[in-house]
């Protein structure tokens, strides 16, 4: 459970109301989650998800260029990419249509092998794109 607010009073009470009901350890300040880097400023929150990027480009074997030419290994491949894909819409909104879109097909993705390289080259030019989440201290 991620808490965070800036009533520090309130944080603290609802840590020891938890703590009577469950066994709760506190790993103090959010850095990374769920292959989300978190870091806080005193305006607000940036999520980045490039290590997760850099990753999925290795696991998709697109650093070198060079992809093994077996009709099977594309067939996984191409799921295993939108999949991953699908996760990375969560901190790069600007490539969610387009994801939706090849996902769709990945039971046939024939042409779609394609449209997944033209993503990749545009995700691989901004790797460091995130997105800031700036605090609003009245709702």
């Amino acid at each position: 459970m991620i808490i965070t607010s800036y009533d520090f009073v309130g944080i603290t009470s609802l840590k020891n109301a938890l703590s009577h009901r469950f066994v709760v350890k506190d790993l103090g300040v959010l850095c990374y989650f769920l292959d989300i880097e978190v870091a806080s400023f005193l305006k607000g929150y940036l999520l980045s998800q490039s290590t997760y990027t850099t990753d999925l480009f290795e696991s998709a074997q697109l650093i070198d260029n060079k992809i093994v030419d077996t009709p099977l290994t594309y067939f996984t491949l191409y799921r295993t990419i939108v999949g991953n894909l699908v996760y990375l819409t969560m901190t790069r909104p600007d490539i969610a249509h387009v994801v939706h879109v090849v996902s769709q097909f990945v039971l046939v993705p024939t042409i779609f092998i394609a449209v997944l390289f033209f993503v990749f080259s545009g995700i691989f030019g901004v790797l460091s794109f995130s997105l800031f989440y700036f605090l609003l201290r009245h709702l």
